[in-house]
């Protein structure tokens, strides 16, 4: 069974979305980080530097994963207090 230990940091506020800086594994392997743009009127996001380029087992990139689990728990935040400053996804 895998933990995972995401973290997202507000690094930009647009005027439609968002720039976060993000860890895949922010207790293991906190040096690795990246940055996701976000868009809060679509929630459509694209990586735009990879904080870790491999894959899990069944192919799943580790950055989508990250990000995709980063920005259901922003967009879950969003709908009461705005985009949140900092996000974890601990699973």
């Amino acid at each position: 069974m895998s933990v995972f230990h995401f973290r997202g940091e507000l690094a930009e506020r647009q005027p439609d979305g968002a720039r976060y800086r993000f860890q895949t594994d922010y207790v293991s392997e906190p040096s690795r980080m990246g940055t996701f743009s976000l868009s809060v009127l679509t929630w459509a996001w694209t990586v735009e530097q990879s904080a870790d380029s491999r894959c899990y087992s069944d192919g799943t990139s580790r950055d989508h994963h990250c990000v995709s689990a980063l920005v259901h728990k922003i967009r879950k935040a969003y709908a009461t207090d705005g985009l949140p400053d900092v996000v974890f996804h601990i699973a």
